[in-house]
């Protein structure tokens, strides 16, 4: 609602307006309409939508970032554009927007803005200084990438001329000795490490060589759509294929995972359509789990000695921020098998 349909005109616009200039006017207005009740937040499709977590995954930021992408393609000069930017910029928590919907169409708006900004009278030089290094010129209509390592460097810019200049810093790699919290939003995931025979092996050094199954349990008190589990592997186990494992069965059908001792244990299998394994992690993608409790089990070989840090396991629903989980940091020993036993 709110929207203006052709029906909706005085009868004799619609009587003398050409079809093709009665179409532009339909277009020209809805879209001011949405522009001006999105750059307010008072559209009320957009409330009524914030919690869409399937389907279209409709948003205020998503809506905003699509209004501003094409009211700068159409009007770019529309004074609206400065309030779409405000309030896209305003709807974010924590320096980021809630999904990956959300931020793929909010940082193509705010880019298209910002090459348009700086078409528009950029024409500044940016000195760019790296301690003990040469100092790097670039023009306003350039970009450079600075591709070394700058850690414990100090960078400085400095500007001369008109313009804005924007920056981005990339950051990456894994803390050590860093200790996070457990914590479970909407969502629970748990992870236990067992042997051939389904067992615990919590309080034990593993041997090396020795098949693990990790079993992951996912729960919840109420359906859940798009989830993504990533459990991180200890540096001392790697990910067996599920094709090669032989007797163990690692996934199950539905109902029944089975081990090669030939015991089995009746759980509700989570639903997986998607499944990566790599050499650090396993990524499990499920289109959806019901209230209760859901597993999924997978196979992982030691075969290295060591002590090594456990990594957290983790899961959130991929277009719902608030829920997710982190949980079961911790240290795995893998010592030597012993001089009797088979490698398998």
């Amino acid at each position: 609602r709110g929207f203006v349909r052709e029906q909706e005109l005085p009868d004799v616009f619609r009587r003398l307006a050409p079809p093709e200039r009665l179409r532009q006017w339909v277009a020209d207005h809805t879209l001011q309409q949405m522009v001006a009740s999105a750059a307010r937040g008072t559209d009320v499709r957009a409330r009524e939508v914030a919690g869409d977590r399937a389907g279209v995954l409709r948003s205020p930021a998503r809506q905003s970032a699509l209004l501003l992408s094409t009211l700068l393609d159409v009007a770019p000069s529309s004074p609206w554009v400065a309030s779409l930017v405000t309030r896209l910029k305003g709807l974010r928590v924590g320096g980021r927007w809630g999904t990956t919907q959300e931020n793929a169409f909010a940082l193509l708006a705010l880019g298209k803005y910002a090459k348009l900004r700086r078409a528009r009278g950029s024409s500044y030089t940016a000195t760019v200084r790296v301690d003990g290094e040469d100092p790097i010129t670039i023009a306003a209509t350039d970009a450079h990438t600075l591709e070394e390592d700058l850690t414990g460097k100090r960078v400085r810019v400095d500007l001369e001329g008109p313009g804005t200049l924007y920056w981005f810093l990339v950051e990456e790699g894994v803390p050590t000795g860093v200790d996070v919290d457990d914590i479970d939003s909407g969502l629970q995931v748990r992870r236990r490490y067992l042997d051939a025979r389904g067992e615990d092996i919590s309080g034990r050094a593993v041997r090396q060589g020795e098949i693990l199954q990790v079993e992951i349990l996912v729960t919840t008190n109420r359906s859940l759509r798009n989830l993504v589990i990533t459990d991180l592997l200890p540096a001392g186990l790697e990910v067996e294929n599920p094709r090669l494992v032989g007797g163990l069965a690692v996934a199950g059908s539905r109902q029944t995972a089975t081990v090669s001792s030939g015991a089995t244990r009746t759980s509700k299998a989570l639903d997986v359509v998607h499944l990566e394994l790599r050499d650090d992690r396993v990524l499990v993608h499920s289109s959806g789990i019901e209230s209760g409790t859901s597993v999924f089990r997978y196979a992982a070989r030691a075969v290295t000695r060591g002590d090594f840090r456990i990594p957290m396991i983790a899961a959130e629903s991929m277009y719902d921020p608030g829920v997710y989980s982190r949980h079961g940091a911790g240290r795995m020993v893998i010592a030597a098998a012993p001089a009797d036993a088979s490698s398998r």
